[in-house]
Formats: structure tokens, C-alpha cells, sequence
């Protein structure tokens, strides 16, 4: 998870499997999982995410497959959504468009097919090792029964 908190400043293009929090001020470009722009959260530039709740303010572009703007939230520049949903006093200046085919940026989902690739190649090898971690044991077994079998234990004469 991504935290920007309330005494810092962060400038750049992130791209990041995962969370973020904004507390604090952050310009540039943010593309993740799920962004939550707290009520002190300052951001200028633009957010990409499945999932965005702001409570403070962006200027800039929002795209998002879910948007919650909360009482406080103070947006001026566009959002682009399949939904989107604003509390009483929430503040939009700009205009708001469905997009109901929302995707991620492909950056974003390259991320997630090499994340999946490793989980797959991590699970593989996990497997392996089970399989040879057991033949081990087997040879074990059937070497220790082969030495019980020539070396028998003599038993204690009552």
C-alpha cells in the first residue's frame, strides 16, 4: 500500500499493484488497485483505478470503475466512470461521464499478467518440490525397512 501522508509531497507517475492513501499533496500520475484521497488529500494530475473514494480534493482527471465522492470531497476537472456515487454536499466542478467500458491502462494489467505468471511459476515449483520432498521419503523408508530387514532387532528373552 501506497501511503502519501498528511506532511508529504510526492510528485511522479506511479503505477502500482495494490492501494494507495493521500493525505497529503501528490501531482503526477497514479494508476492502482484502489485510491483514497482522505479529507486533507490534495491532487493534481490524474487517477486510474478500479476503485476511487475521495474525501478531499483533486484537480485533474479521474478514471475509475467505481467513484464515491464523500461530503467533503471538492473535484474540479472530469471524471470518467462506469459508477459513481456522491454524498449531499460533495463538489464537482467539471463534468462527469459513464464509461462503461472502463479498463485499466495497459501498464497496469502487464503488471498484473507478470504478477500472475510469477504466483503460477511459485505455485509449480511449491508442487515440485512437494512431489520430490515425498519420493525422498519414500526411498528413505524402503532403505530404513531393507536395514530393519537385514539387521533385525533381537528381541529381550522374558
Amino acid at each position: 500500500m501506497l501511503v502519501v501522508d498528511a506532511d508529504m509531497v510526492v510528485e511522479g507517475q506511479i503505477t502500482l499493484l495494490g492501494s494507495a492513501r493521500i493525505d497529503g499533496r501528490f501531482r503526477g500520475v497514479l494508476v492502482c488497485t484502489s485510491i483514497e484521497v482522505g479529507p486533507d488529500g490534495f491532487v493534481e494530475g490524474t487517477l486510474i483505478a478500479e476503485r476511487l473514494v475521495v474525501a478531499g480534493q483533486i484537480i485533474g482527471i479521474a478514471r475509475a470503475r467505481m467513484v464515491h465522492l464523500a461530503d467533503t470531497a471538492i473535484v474540479e476537472g472530469e471524471i470518467y466512470q462506469e459508477r459513481l456515487s456522491m454524498d449531499e454536499a460533495a463538489t464537482l466542478v467539471g463534468e462527469s461521464r459513464r464509461d462503461p467500458g472502463f479498463e485499466m491502462p495497459l501498464a497496469y494489467r502487464e503488471m498484473q499478467a507478470r504478477e500472475r505468471r510469477i504466483d503460477d511459476e511459485f505455485a509449480r515449483m511449491s508442487a515440485e518440490s512437494r512431489v520430490r520432498r515425498t519420493e525422498e521419503a519414500d526411498k528413505a523408508r524402503t532403505a530404513f525397512e531393507r536395514l530393519r530387514a537385514r539387521f533385525p532387532v533381537p528381541r529381550a528373552i522374558p
